[in-house]
């Protein structure tokens, strides 16, 4: 039984994984090798983040953006993500931006979810997308990767990487998102995968 108007969900979590280089990043080399390693880091964060998430018996949607657009997923068994993992390729050619893709999920958003979005980079007009979003669900957190994560299997060690300037405004977009209750977690190469994972659940 419940209250008459009372909301009931069974909370679900999107992934929202962009694989593409920002279209508001003007420069494209600089930024070529960089996103190669995001690339592969960022496609073994998700894939251990479903590992994570199936134990936990939390349904999951996963959408990828890459050089060939917005493919959404959603499977029962975990295995079956990781063949569109493997296959996704994402580019430093593309015009759009982040947010482009979240309209794949804005419809489908209950008070009751989770938004987590992957990326290199956020853009202001992105920070005001990311706040609506937020009125759509439950929480929402952004987790930008630059240099990619540290290995379990490294140890701790002193980082002379500097993030790039175009990275370093998010900083100020996330005191913003702060005041919206949107986390946002931007990793040096030095930041462990499980460290983030339990940051956040």
């Amino acid at each position: 039984m419940v209250k008459e108007y009372e909301y009931t969900s069974s909370a679900k979590v999107f992934v929202l994984l962009d694989l593409n280089l920002s279209g508001a990043v003007y420069s494209k080399k600089a930024w070529e090798s960089i996103r190669k390693k995001y690339e592969e880091d960022a496609v073994s964060a998700v894939a251990g983040l479903v590992n994570y998430l199936s134990a936990k018996h939390i349904p999951i949607q996963l959408s990828i953006s890459d050089k060939n657009g917005v493919s959404t997923y959603r499977f029962k068994d975990p295995s079956l993500y990781y063949e569109p993992l493997a296959l996704a390729q994402g580019t430093i050619e593309n015009q759009n931006l982040t947010s482009d893709f979240f309209g794949s999920v804005k419809d489908s958003l209950t008070p009751a979810d989770t938004v987590i979005l992957i990326g290199m980079y956020l853009t202001v007009e992105e920070v005001e997308e990311l706040i609506r979003l937020k009125s759509h669900s439950g929480k929402v957190i952004v987790m930008l990767m630059p240099y990619g994560y540290r290995k379990s299997v490294t140890g701790k060690f002193k980082s002379y990487f500097d993030l790039p300037l175009e990275v370093r405004k998010t900083y100020e977009y996330a005191k913003i998102l702060a005041q919206e209750h949107i986390s946002v977690q931007i990793w040096y190469e030095n930041t462990a995968l499980q460290e983030w994972i339990e940051a956040i659940w």
